[in-house]
């Protein structure tokens, strides 16, 4: 697994980090054999900040100021991309939008990539809450 994570962190262009509750409690975790503190310790020295871009799954984790130790003396100034609507909804009527949320996130992906733009410059964009999901194969959330 270790040879997985350095290979593909050596041979990509930037990281990009689902932030949930869990994943910020194991980056700061005293277990250092964790995949996901090893995989963010490697990520950030790689790449370091300007190269990762975060994405928050839960609501209460879009404040990146309310990040604790190792994610947010590293990443605390960053503004996460806003995913918590998407991850949280459970029904069709919810499916405009995501698309869109999405297109913005590979946006910033490219931006990051040619280094047009600094992370914090591209997750400055507000991204509009509650969202109406979209899906090209029109099917639910809840069916995935």
């Amino acid at each position: 697994m270790n040879k997985e994570i350095v290979d593909g962190i050596d041979h990509t262009e930037c990281m990009l980090i689902f932030v949930t509750e869990n994943y910020v409690r194991k980056v700061n975790g005293w277990n250092d054999q964790d995949y996901c503190k090893r995989e963010f310790e490697y990520g950030f020295e790689f790449f370091g900040r300007k190269k990762i871009i975060t994405a928050a799954v839960d609501e209460f984790m879009l404040d990146s100021r309310s990040w604790k130790g190792i994610m947010r003396f590293n990443l605390g100034s960053v503004v996460p991309f806003d995913l918590s609507n998407i991850f949280k909804a459970s029904s069709c009527e919810l499916k405009e939008g995501a698309d869109e949320v999405f297109d913005r996130l590979y946006e910033g992906i490219v931006s990051t990539i040619s280094n047009q733009e600094s992370v914090n410059e591209i997750n400055t964009v507000p991204v509009p809450s509650p969202l109406p999901l979209r899906w090209k194969d029109d099917s639910c959330l809840s069916q995935l």
